[in-house]
């Protein structure tokens, strides 16, 4: 087990602080039925070798593996895609392998679920540990790699899509880190395609991907890679592809891309971070990329990137399958992160006319989103430009001055090839093979060494004659050579081939001499009485195989007349083969790219076919969806009825109510005015009463008055009756009697 956090014992103090993960568990996912395949545990085995035996791990903090949780791998994958890559393993090794001929180039073993998820929680790992400040940088090498996964299906060698679920992590599981804006660069000589997918509409990503496309024929063969390719919505400008038009791009190139469209962007994006999807495919010697970026090349782009977002970066393996350059490229990788100074070297190639026409195009289409790139590039910097890349299938049979020049230059190699032997042997020799004094006698005749005088039958001399024989054969072809030789079309339409395997020629109009045959067994002609070169017609790759032998003659080839006419005969040979090779090869070039169109066609018919099935589905969801809105609407429509209904109903009983109600208020009116007619008789009555109360008591009044009168006057007779009779009249209850 690594120790995580642990310095090995090795201060770090006078260097940057580097992190770096390797876990042999990752190992564990392997080919088991092609021992061959480019994607094998070696790849990190080599790359973490190559790191102790130059004694580089010492100088980190080596950190343990993790497996990423559910929750993280699903914030850019289905829960689908995680359930099938989590129980992969667990089924049989045939029900795997059936199962992995539906993806695009991915196969499982008994490791595969394990590795995916130390790989994803890996890569989750180290970039944590580069936001939190713990390291400067930090350099994961895992596999399987990711930058090919999609959301929902595997492909590429790919089964998680490491790089996006860690920066997704950053963005959305640890804000306190403050890592707001990230840009990821996708080196790998594959376009990125899932990456580019799950940050499609996201500003807080920068997507930037440089690789092979050659117009949408190279892995993984689609248009999302191509420099139109720039985001929608909010995302729209922040996503950067550079599409290689050929192979074969080196140190140039790429720094090229890096001064005049990546480091501008970046200076404005302004990331918190830098994510690097390390693929090392375009690497010298990689069987897959073609390309060849040198382990310093590497070094200069990574401490070109150093300058941003405060060096703060990290590394997560993606392709390389050339394990001698993939190690090579790491270790440089890893020797700058750890030391903070400029890189020693130089680079004095320049780029691909092809490099500067991208670069152009990709400036001019993102000018609108990043200003950075709206000026042109000046005339004398894209006008430096390295020879078109050699490649052994041409593009083109386009008969141009260059194609003409690199043509001439090929074949005054193969001639040096020729010269170089012949100039070396001696001329007893030449007698001694063929047995023919005749022939030897004619070689020291056309081409005398030095020590020979004018005297053609002189005994041949046994010294090397190099530049005789070189010189003596260039003069020889420069006199006889000065016709135009025909193009490769021209040769095409002159060679016949004899469907019925009779063996019969045709000449060439400027050499009649020569014949070119289907079927050498048959031919007519005899060994010794012409010249023939052979075509052996096979089907091989849409071309055919041209069989090298130049059937000569033997003694009557060699006639002294005829000599000077043999040699410029042989060379406009060699240049009909060339010619001839030059039109397989654009015949098999053609072939492939109308196979990669006919993959692509049959990947989109792939597409248009998942489409046309999701929009059944979907066209059947909708279906059932307005079925059930349209017994909704007949429940709405027998409810609506029925509500009218009740409603008239009520309206109905609303109007009699409305009836009484008035009739109610009229005979309230009614019993209002009696009531008032009433009150009226009551006060009335009122009055009427108090005049009657008081008449009373006016007469209790006057009687009492009279009653004391009438005492007063008879006091002296009045007994003790009378006087309590006369003290009720003074305390006045005699009133109230009367009253009563």
């Amino acid at each position: 087990m690594m120790e995580s956090g642990k310095d090995n014992g090795t201060k770090l103090t006078g260097q940057r602080r580097v992190g770096l993960l390797y876990d042999e568990r990752m190992c564990k996912h392997e080919n088991l039925h092609d021992g061959y395949h480019p994607e094998t545990p070696n790849r990190i085995r080599s790359i973490w070798n190559k790191l102790q035996s130059t004694g580089i791990t010492q100088r980190c903090v080596i950190l343990d593996a993790k497996e990423a949780e559910d929750k993280h791998i699903l914030s850019v994958h289905s829960k689908k895609h995680v359930n099938f890559i989590k129980k992969i393993s667990s089924e049989s090794d045939s029900r795997r392998l059936k199962t992995a001929s539906k993806f695009d180039s991915i196969y499982f073993n008994e490791g595969s679920s394990e590795a995916a998820y130390l790989a994803a929680g890996s890569a989750i790992e180290v970039v944590e540990r580069v936001a939190s400040r713990e390291f400067n940088s930090a350099f994961a090498i895992v596999r399987p790699p990711g930058h090919h996964a999609e959301r929902d299906e595997p492909m590429g060698f790919c089964l998680f899509n490491n790089v996006a679920i860690a920066a997704t992590y950053l963005l959305e599981e640890r804000p306190e880190l403050g890592i707001k804006k990230i840009l990821i660069v996708d080196w790998d000589i594959h376009h990125g395609n899932g990456t580019q997918k799950m940050f499609w509409n996201d500003s807080r990503v920068l997507f930037f991907s440089v690789h092979r496309h050659e117009f949408g024929s190279f892995y993984p063969a689609s248009d999302d890679g191509f420099y139109t390719m720039v985001g929608e919505g909010a995302g729209a400008g922040y996503n950067i592809n550079v599409p290689w038009e050929n192979g074969r791009c080196g140190d140039a190139d790429y720094f090229a891309v890096w001064d005049h469209i990546l480091l501008p962007v970046a200076k404005e994006f302004n990331p918190d971070m830098i994510i690097v999807s390390a693929g090392f495919d375009a690497a010298i010697g990689d069987p897959l990329g073609g390309c060849r970026v040198s382990p310093f090349g590497y070094s200069v782009l990574l401490k070109k990137l150093m300058n941003f977002a405060e060096g703060r970066i990290a590394l997560i393996l993606e392709g390389g399958y050339n394990l001698d350059s993939i190690a090579k490229s790491t270790h440089a990788c890893v020797e700058v992160l750890l030391e903070d100074e400029p890189i020693v070297g130089s680079s004095e190639a320049y780029p691909f006319e092809s490099t500067w026409r991208v670069i152009q195009a990709v400036r001019q289409e993102l000018s609108c989103f990043w200003p950075t790139l709206a000026n042109e590039l000046p005339q004398k910097l894209i006008s430096q430009i390295a020879p078109p890349p050699h490649t052994l299938i041409s593009s083109s049979d386009s008969e141009t001055e260059d194609d003409k020049g690199r043509q001439n230059s090929d074949l005054a190699e193969l001639l040096q090839d020729v010269i170089k032997p012949l100039s070396e042997l001696k001329v007893d020799a030449v007698a001694m093979a063929t047995g023919n004094a005749k022939m030897a006698r004619l070689m020291a005749h056309f081409f005398p060494s030095e020590d020979s005088d004018d005297d053609t039958t002189a005994t041949p001399s046994v010294e090397p004659m190099p530049d005789a024989v070189g010189e003596g054969i260039r003069q020889v072809i420069d006199e006889g050579d000065e016709q135009p030789q025909p193009s490769a079309e021209a040769l095409l339409q002159n060679l016949a081939v004899d469907e019925a395997g009779q063996g019969q020629g045709v000449g060439f109009e400027d050499d009649p001499e020569l014949t070119i045959v289907t079927n050498p067994k048959k031919r007519k002609t005899t060994p010794g009485s012409s010249k023939t070169l052979t075509v052996m017609e096979k089907n091989f790759d849409a071309g055919y195989f041209i069989d090298s032998q130049l059937l000569l003659g033997t003694e009557e080839f060699f006639r002294e007349e005829d000599l000077a006419a043999q040699v410029r005969w042989t060379y406009r040979s060699l240049l009909r083969a060339a010619a001839i090779v030059r039109k397989m090869e654009l015949v098999l070039a053609q072939s492939q790219l109308a196979e990669g169109k006919l993959r692509a066609s049959q990947k989109d018919i792939s597409k248009l076919k998942a489409q046309e099935e999701l929009l059944k589905a979907r066209l059947a969801e909708e279906e059932k969806k307005a079925e059930e809105s349209a017994t909704k609407i007949n429940y709405l429509v027998d409810r609506d009825l029925s509500l009218s209904s009740q409603l008239n109903s009520a309206q109905g009983r609303a109007t009699v109510a409305e009836a009484k109600v008035k009739e109610l208020e009229e005979k309230l009116a009614e019993v209002t005015k009696s009531a008032e007619a009433a009150k009226q008789e009551a006060l009335a009555l009122k009055k009427k009463n108090k005049e009657i109360v008081r008449d009373a008591r006016g007469v209790v009044k006057a009687t009492e008055e009279r009653i004391k009168a009438q005492v007063f006057l008879l006091a002296p007779d009045l007994d003790t009756s009378m006087i309590g009779a006369f003290k009720m009249i003074q305390d006045g209850k005699i009133v109230d009697i009367l009253r009563q």
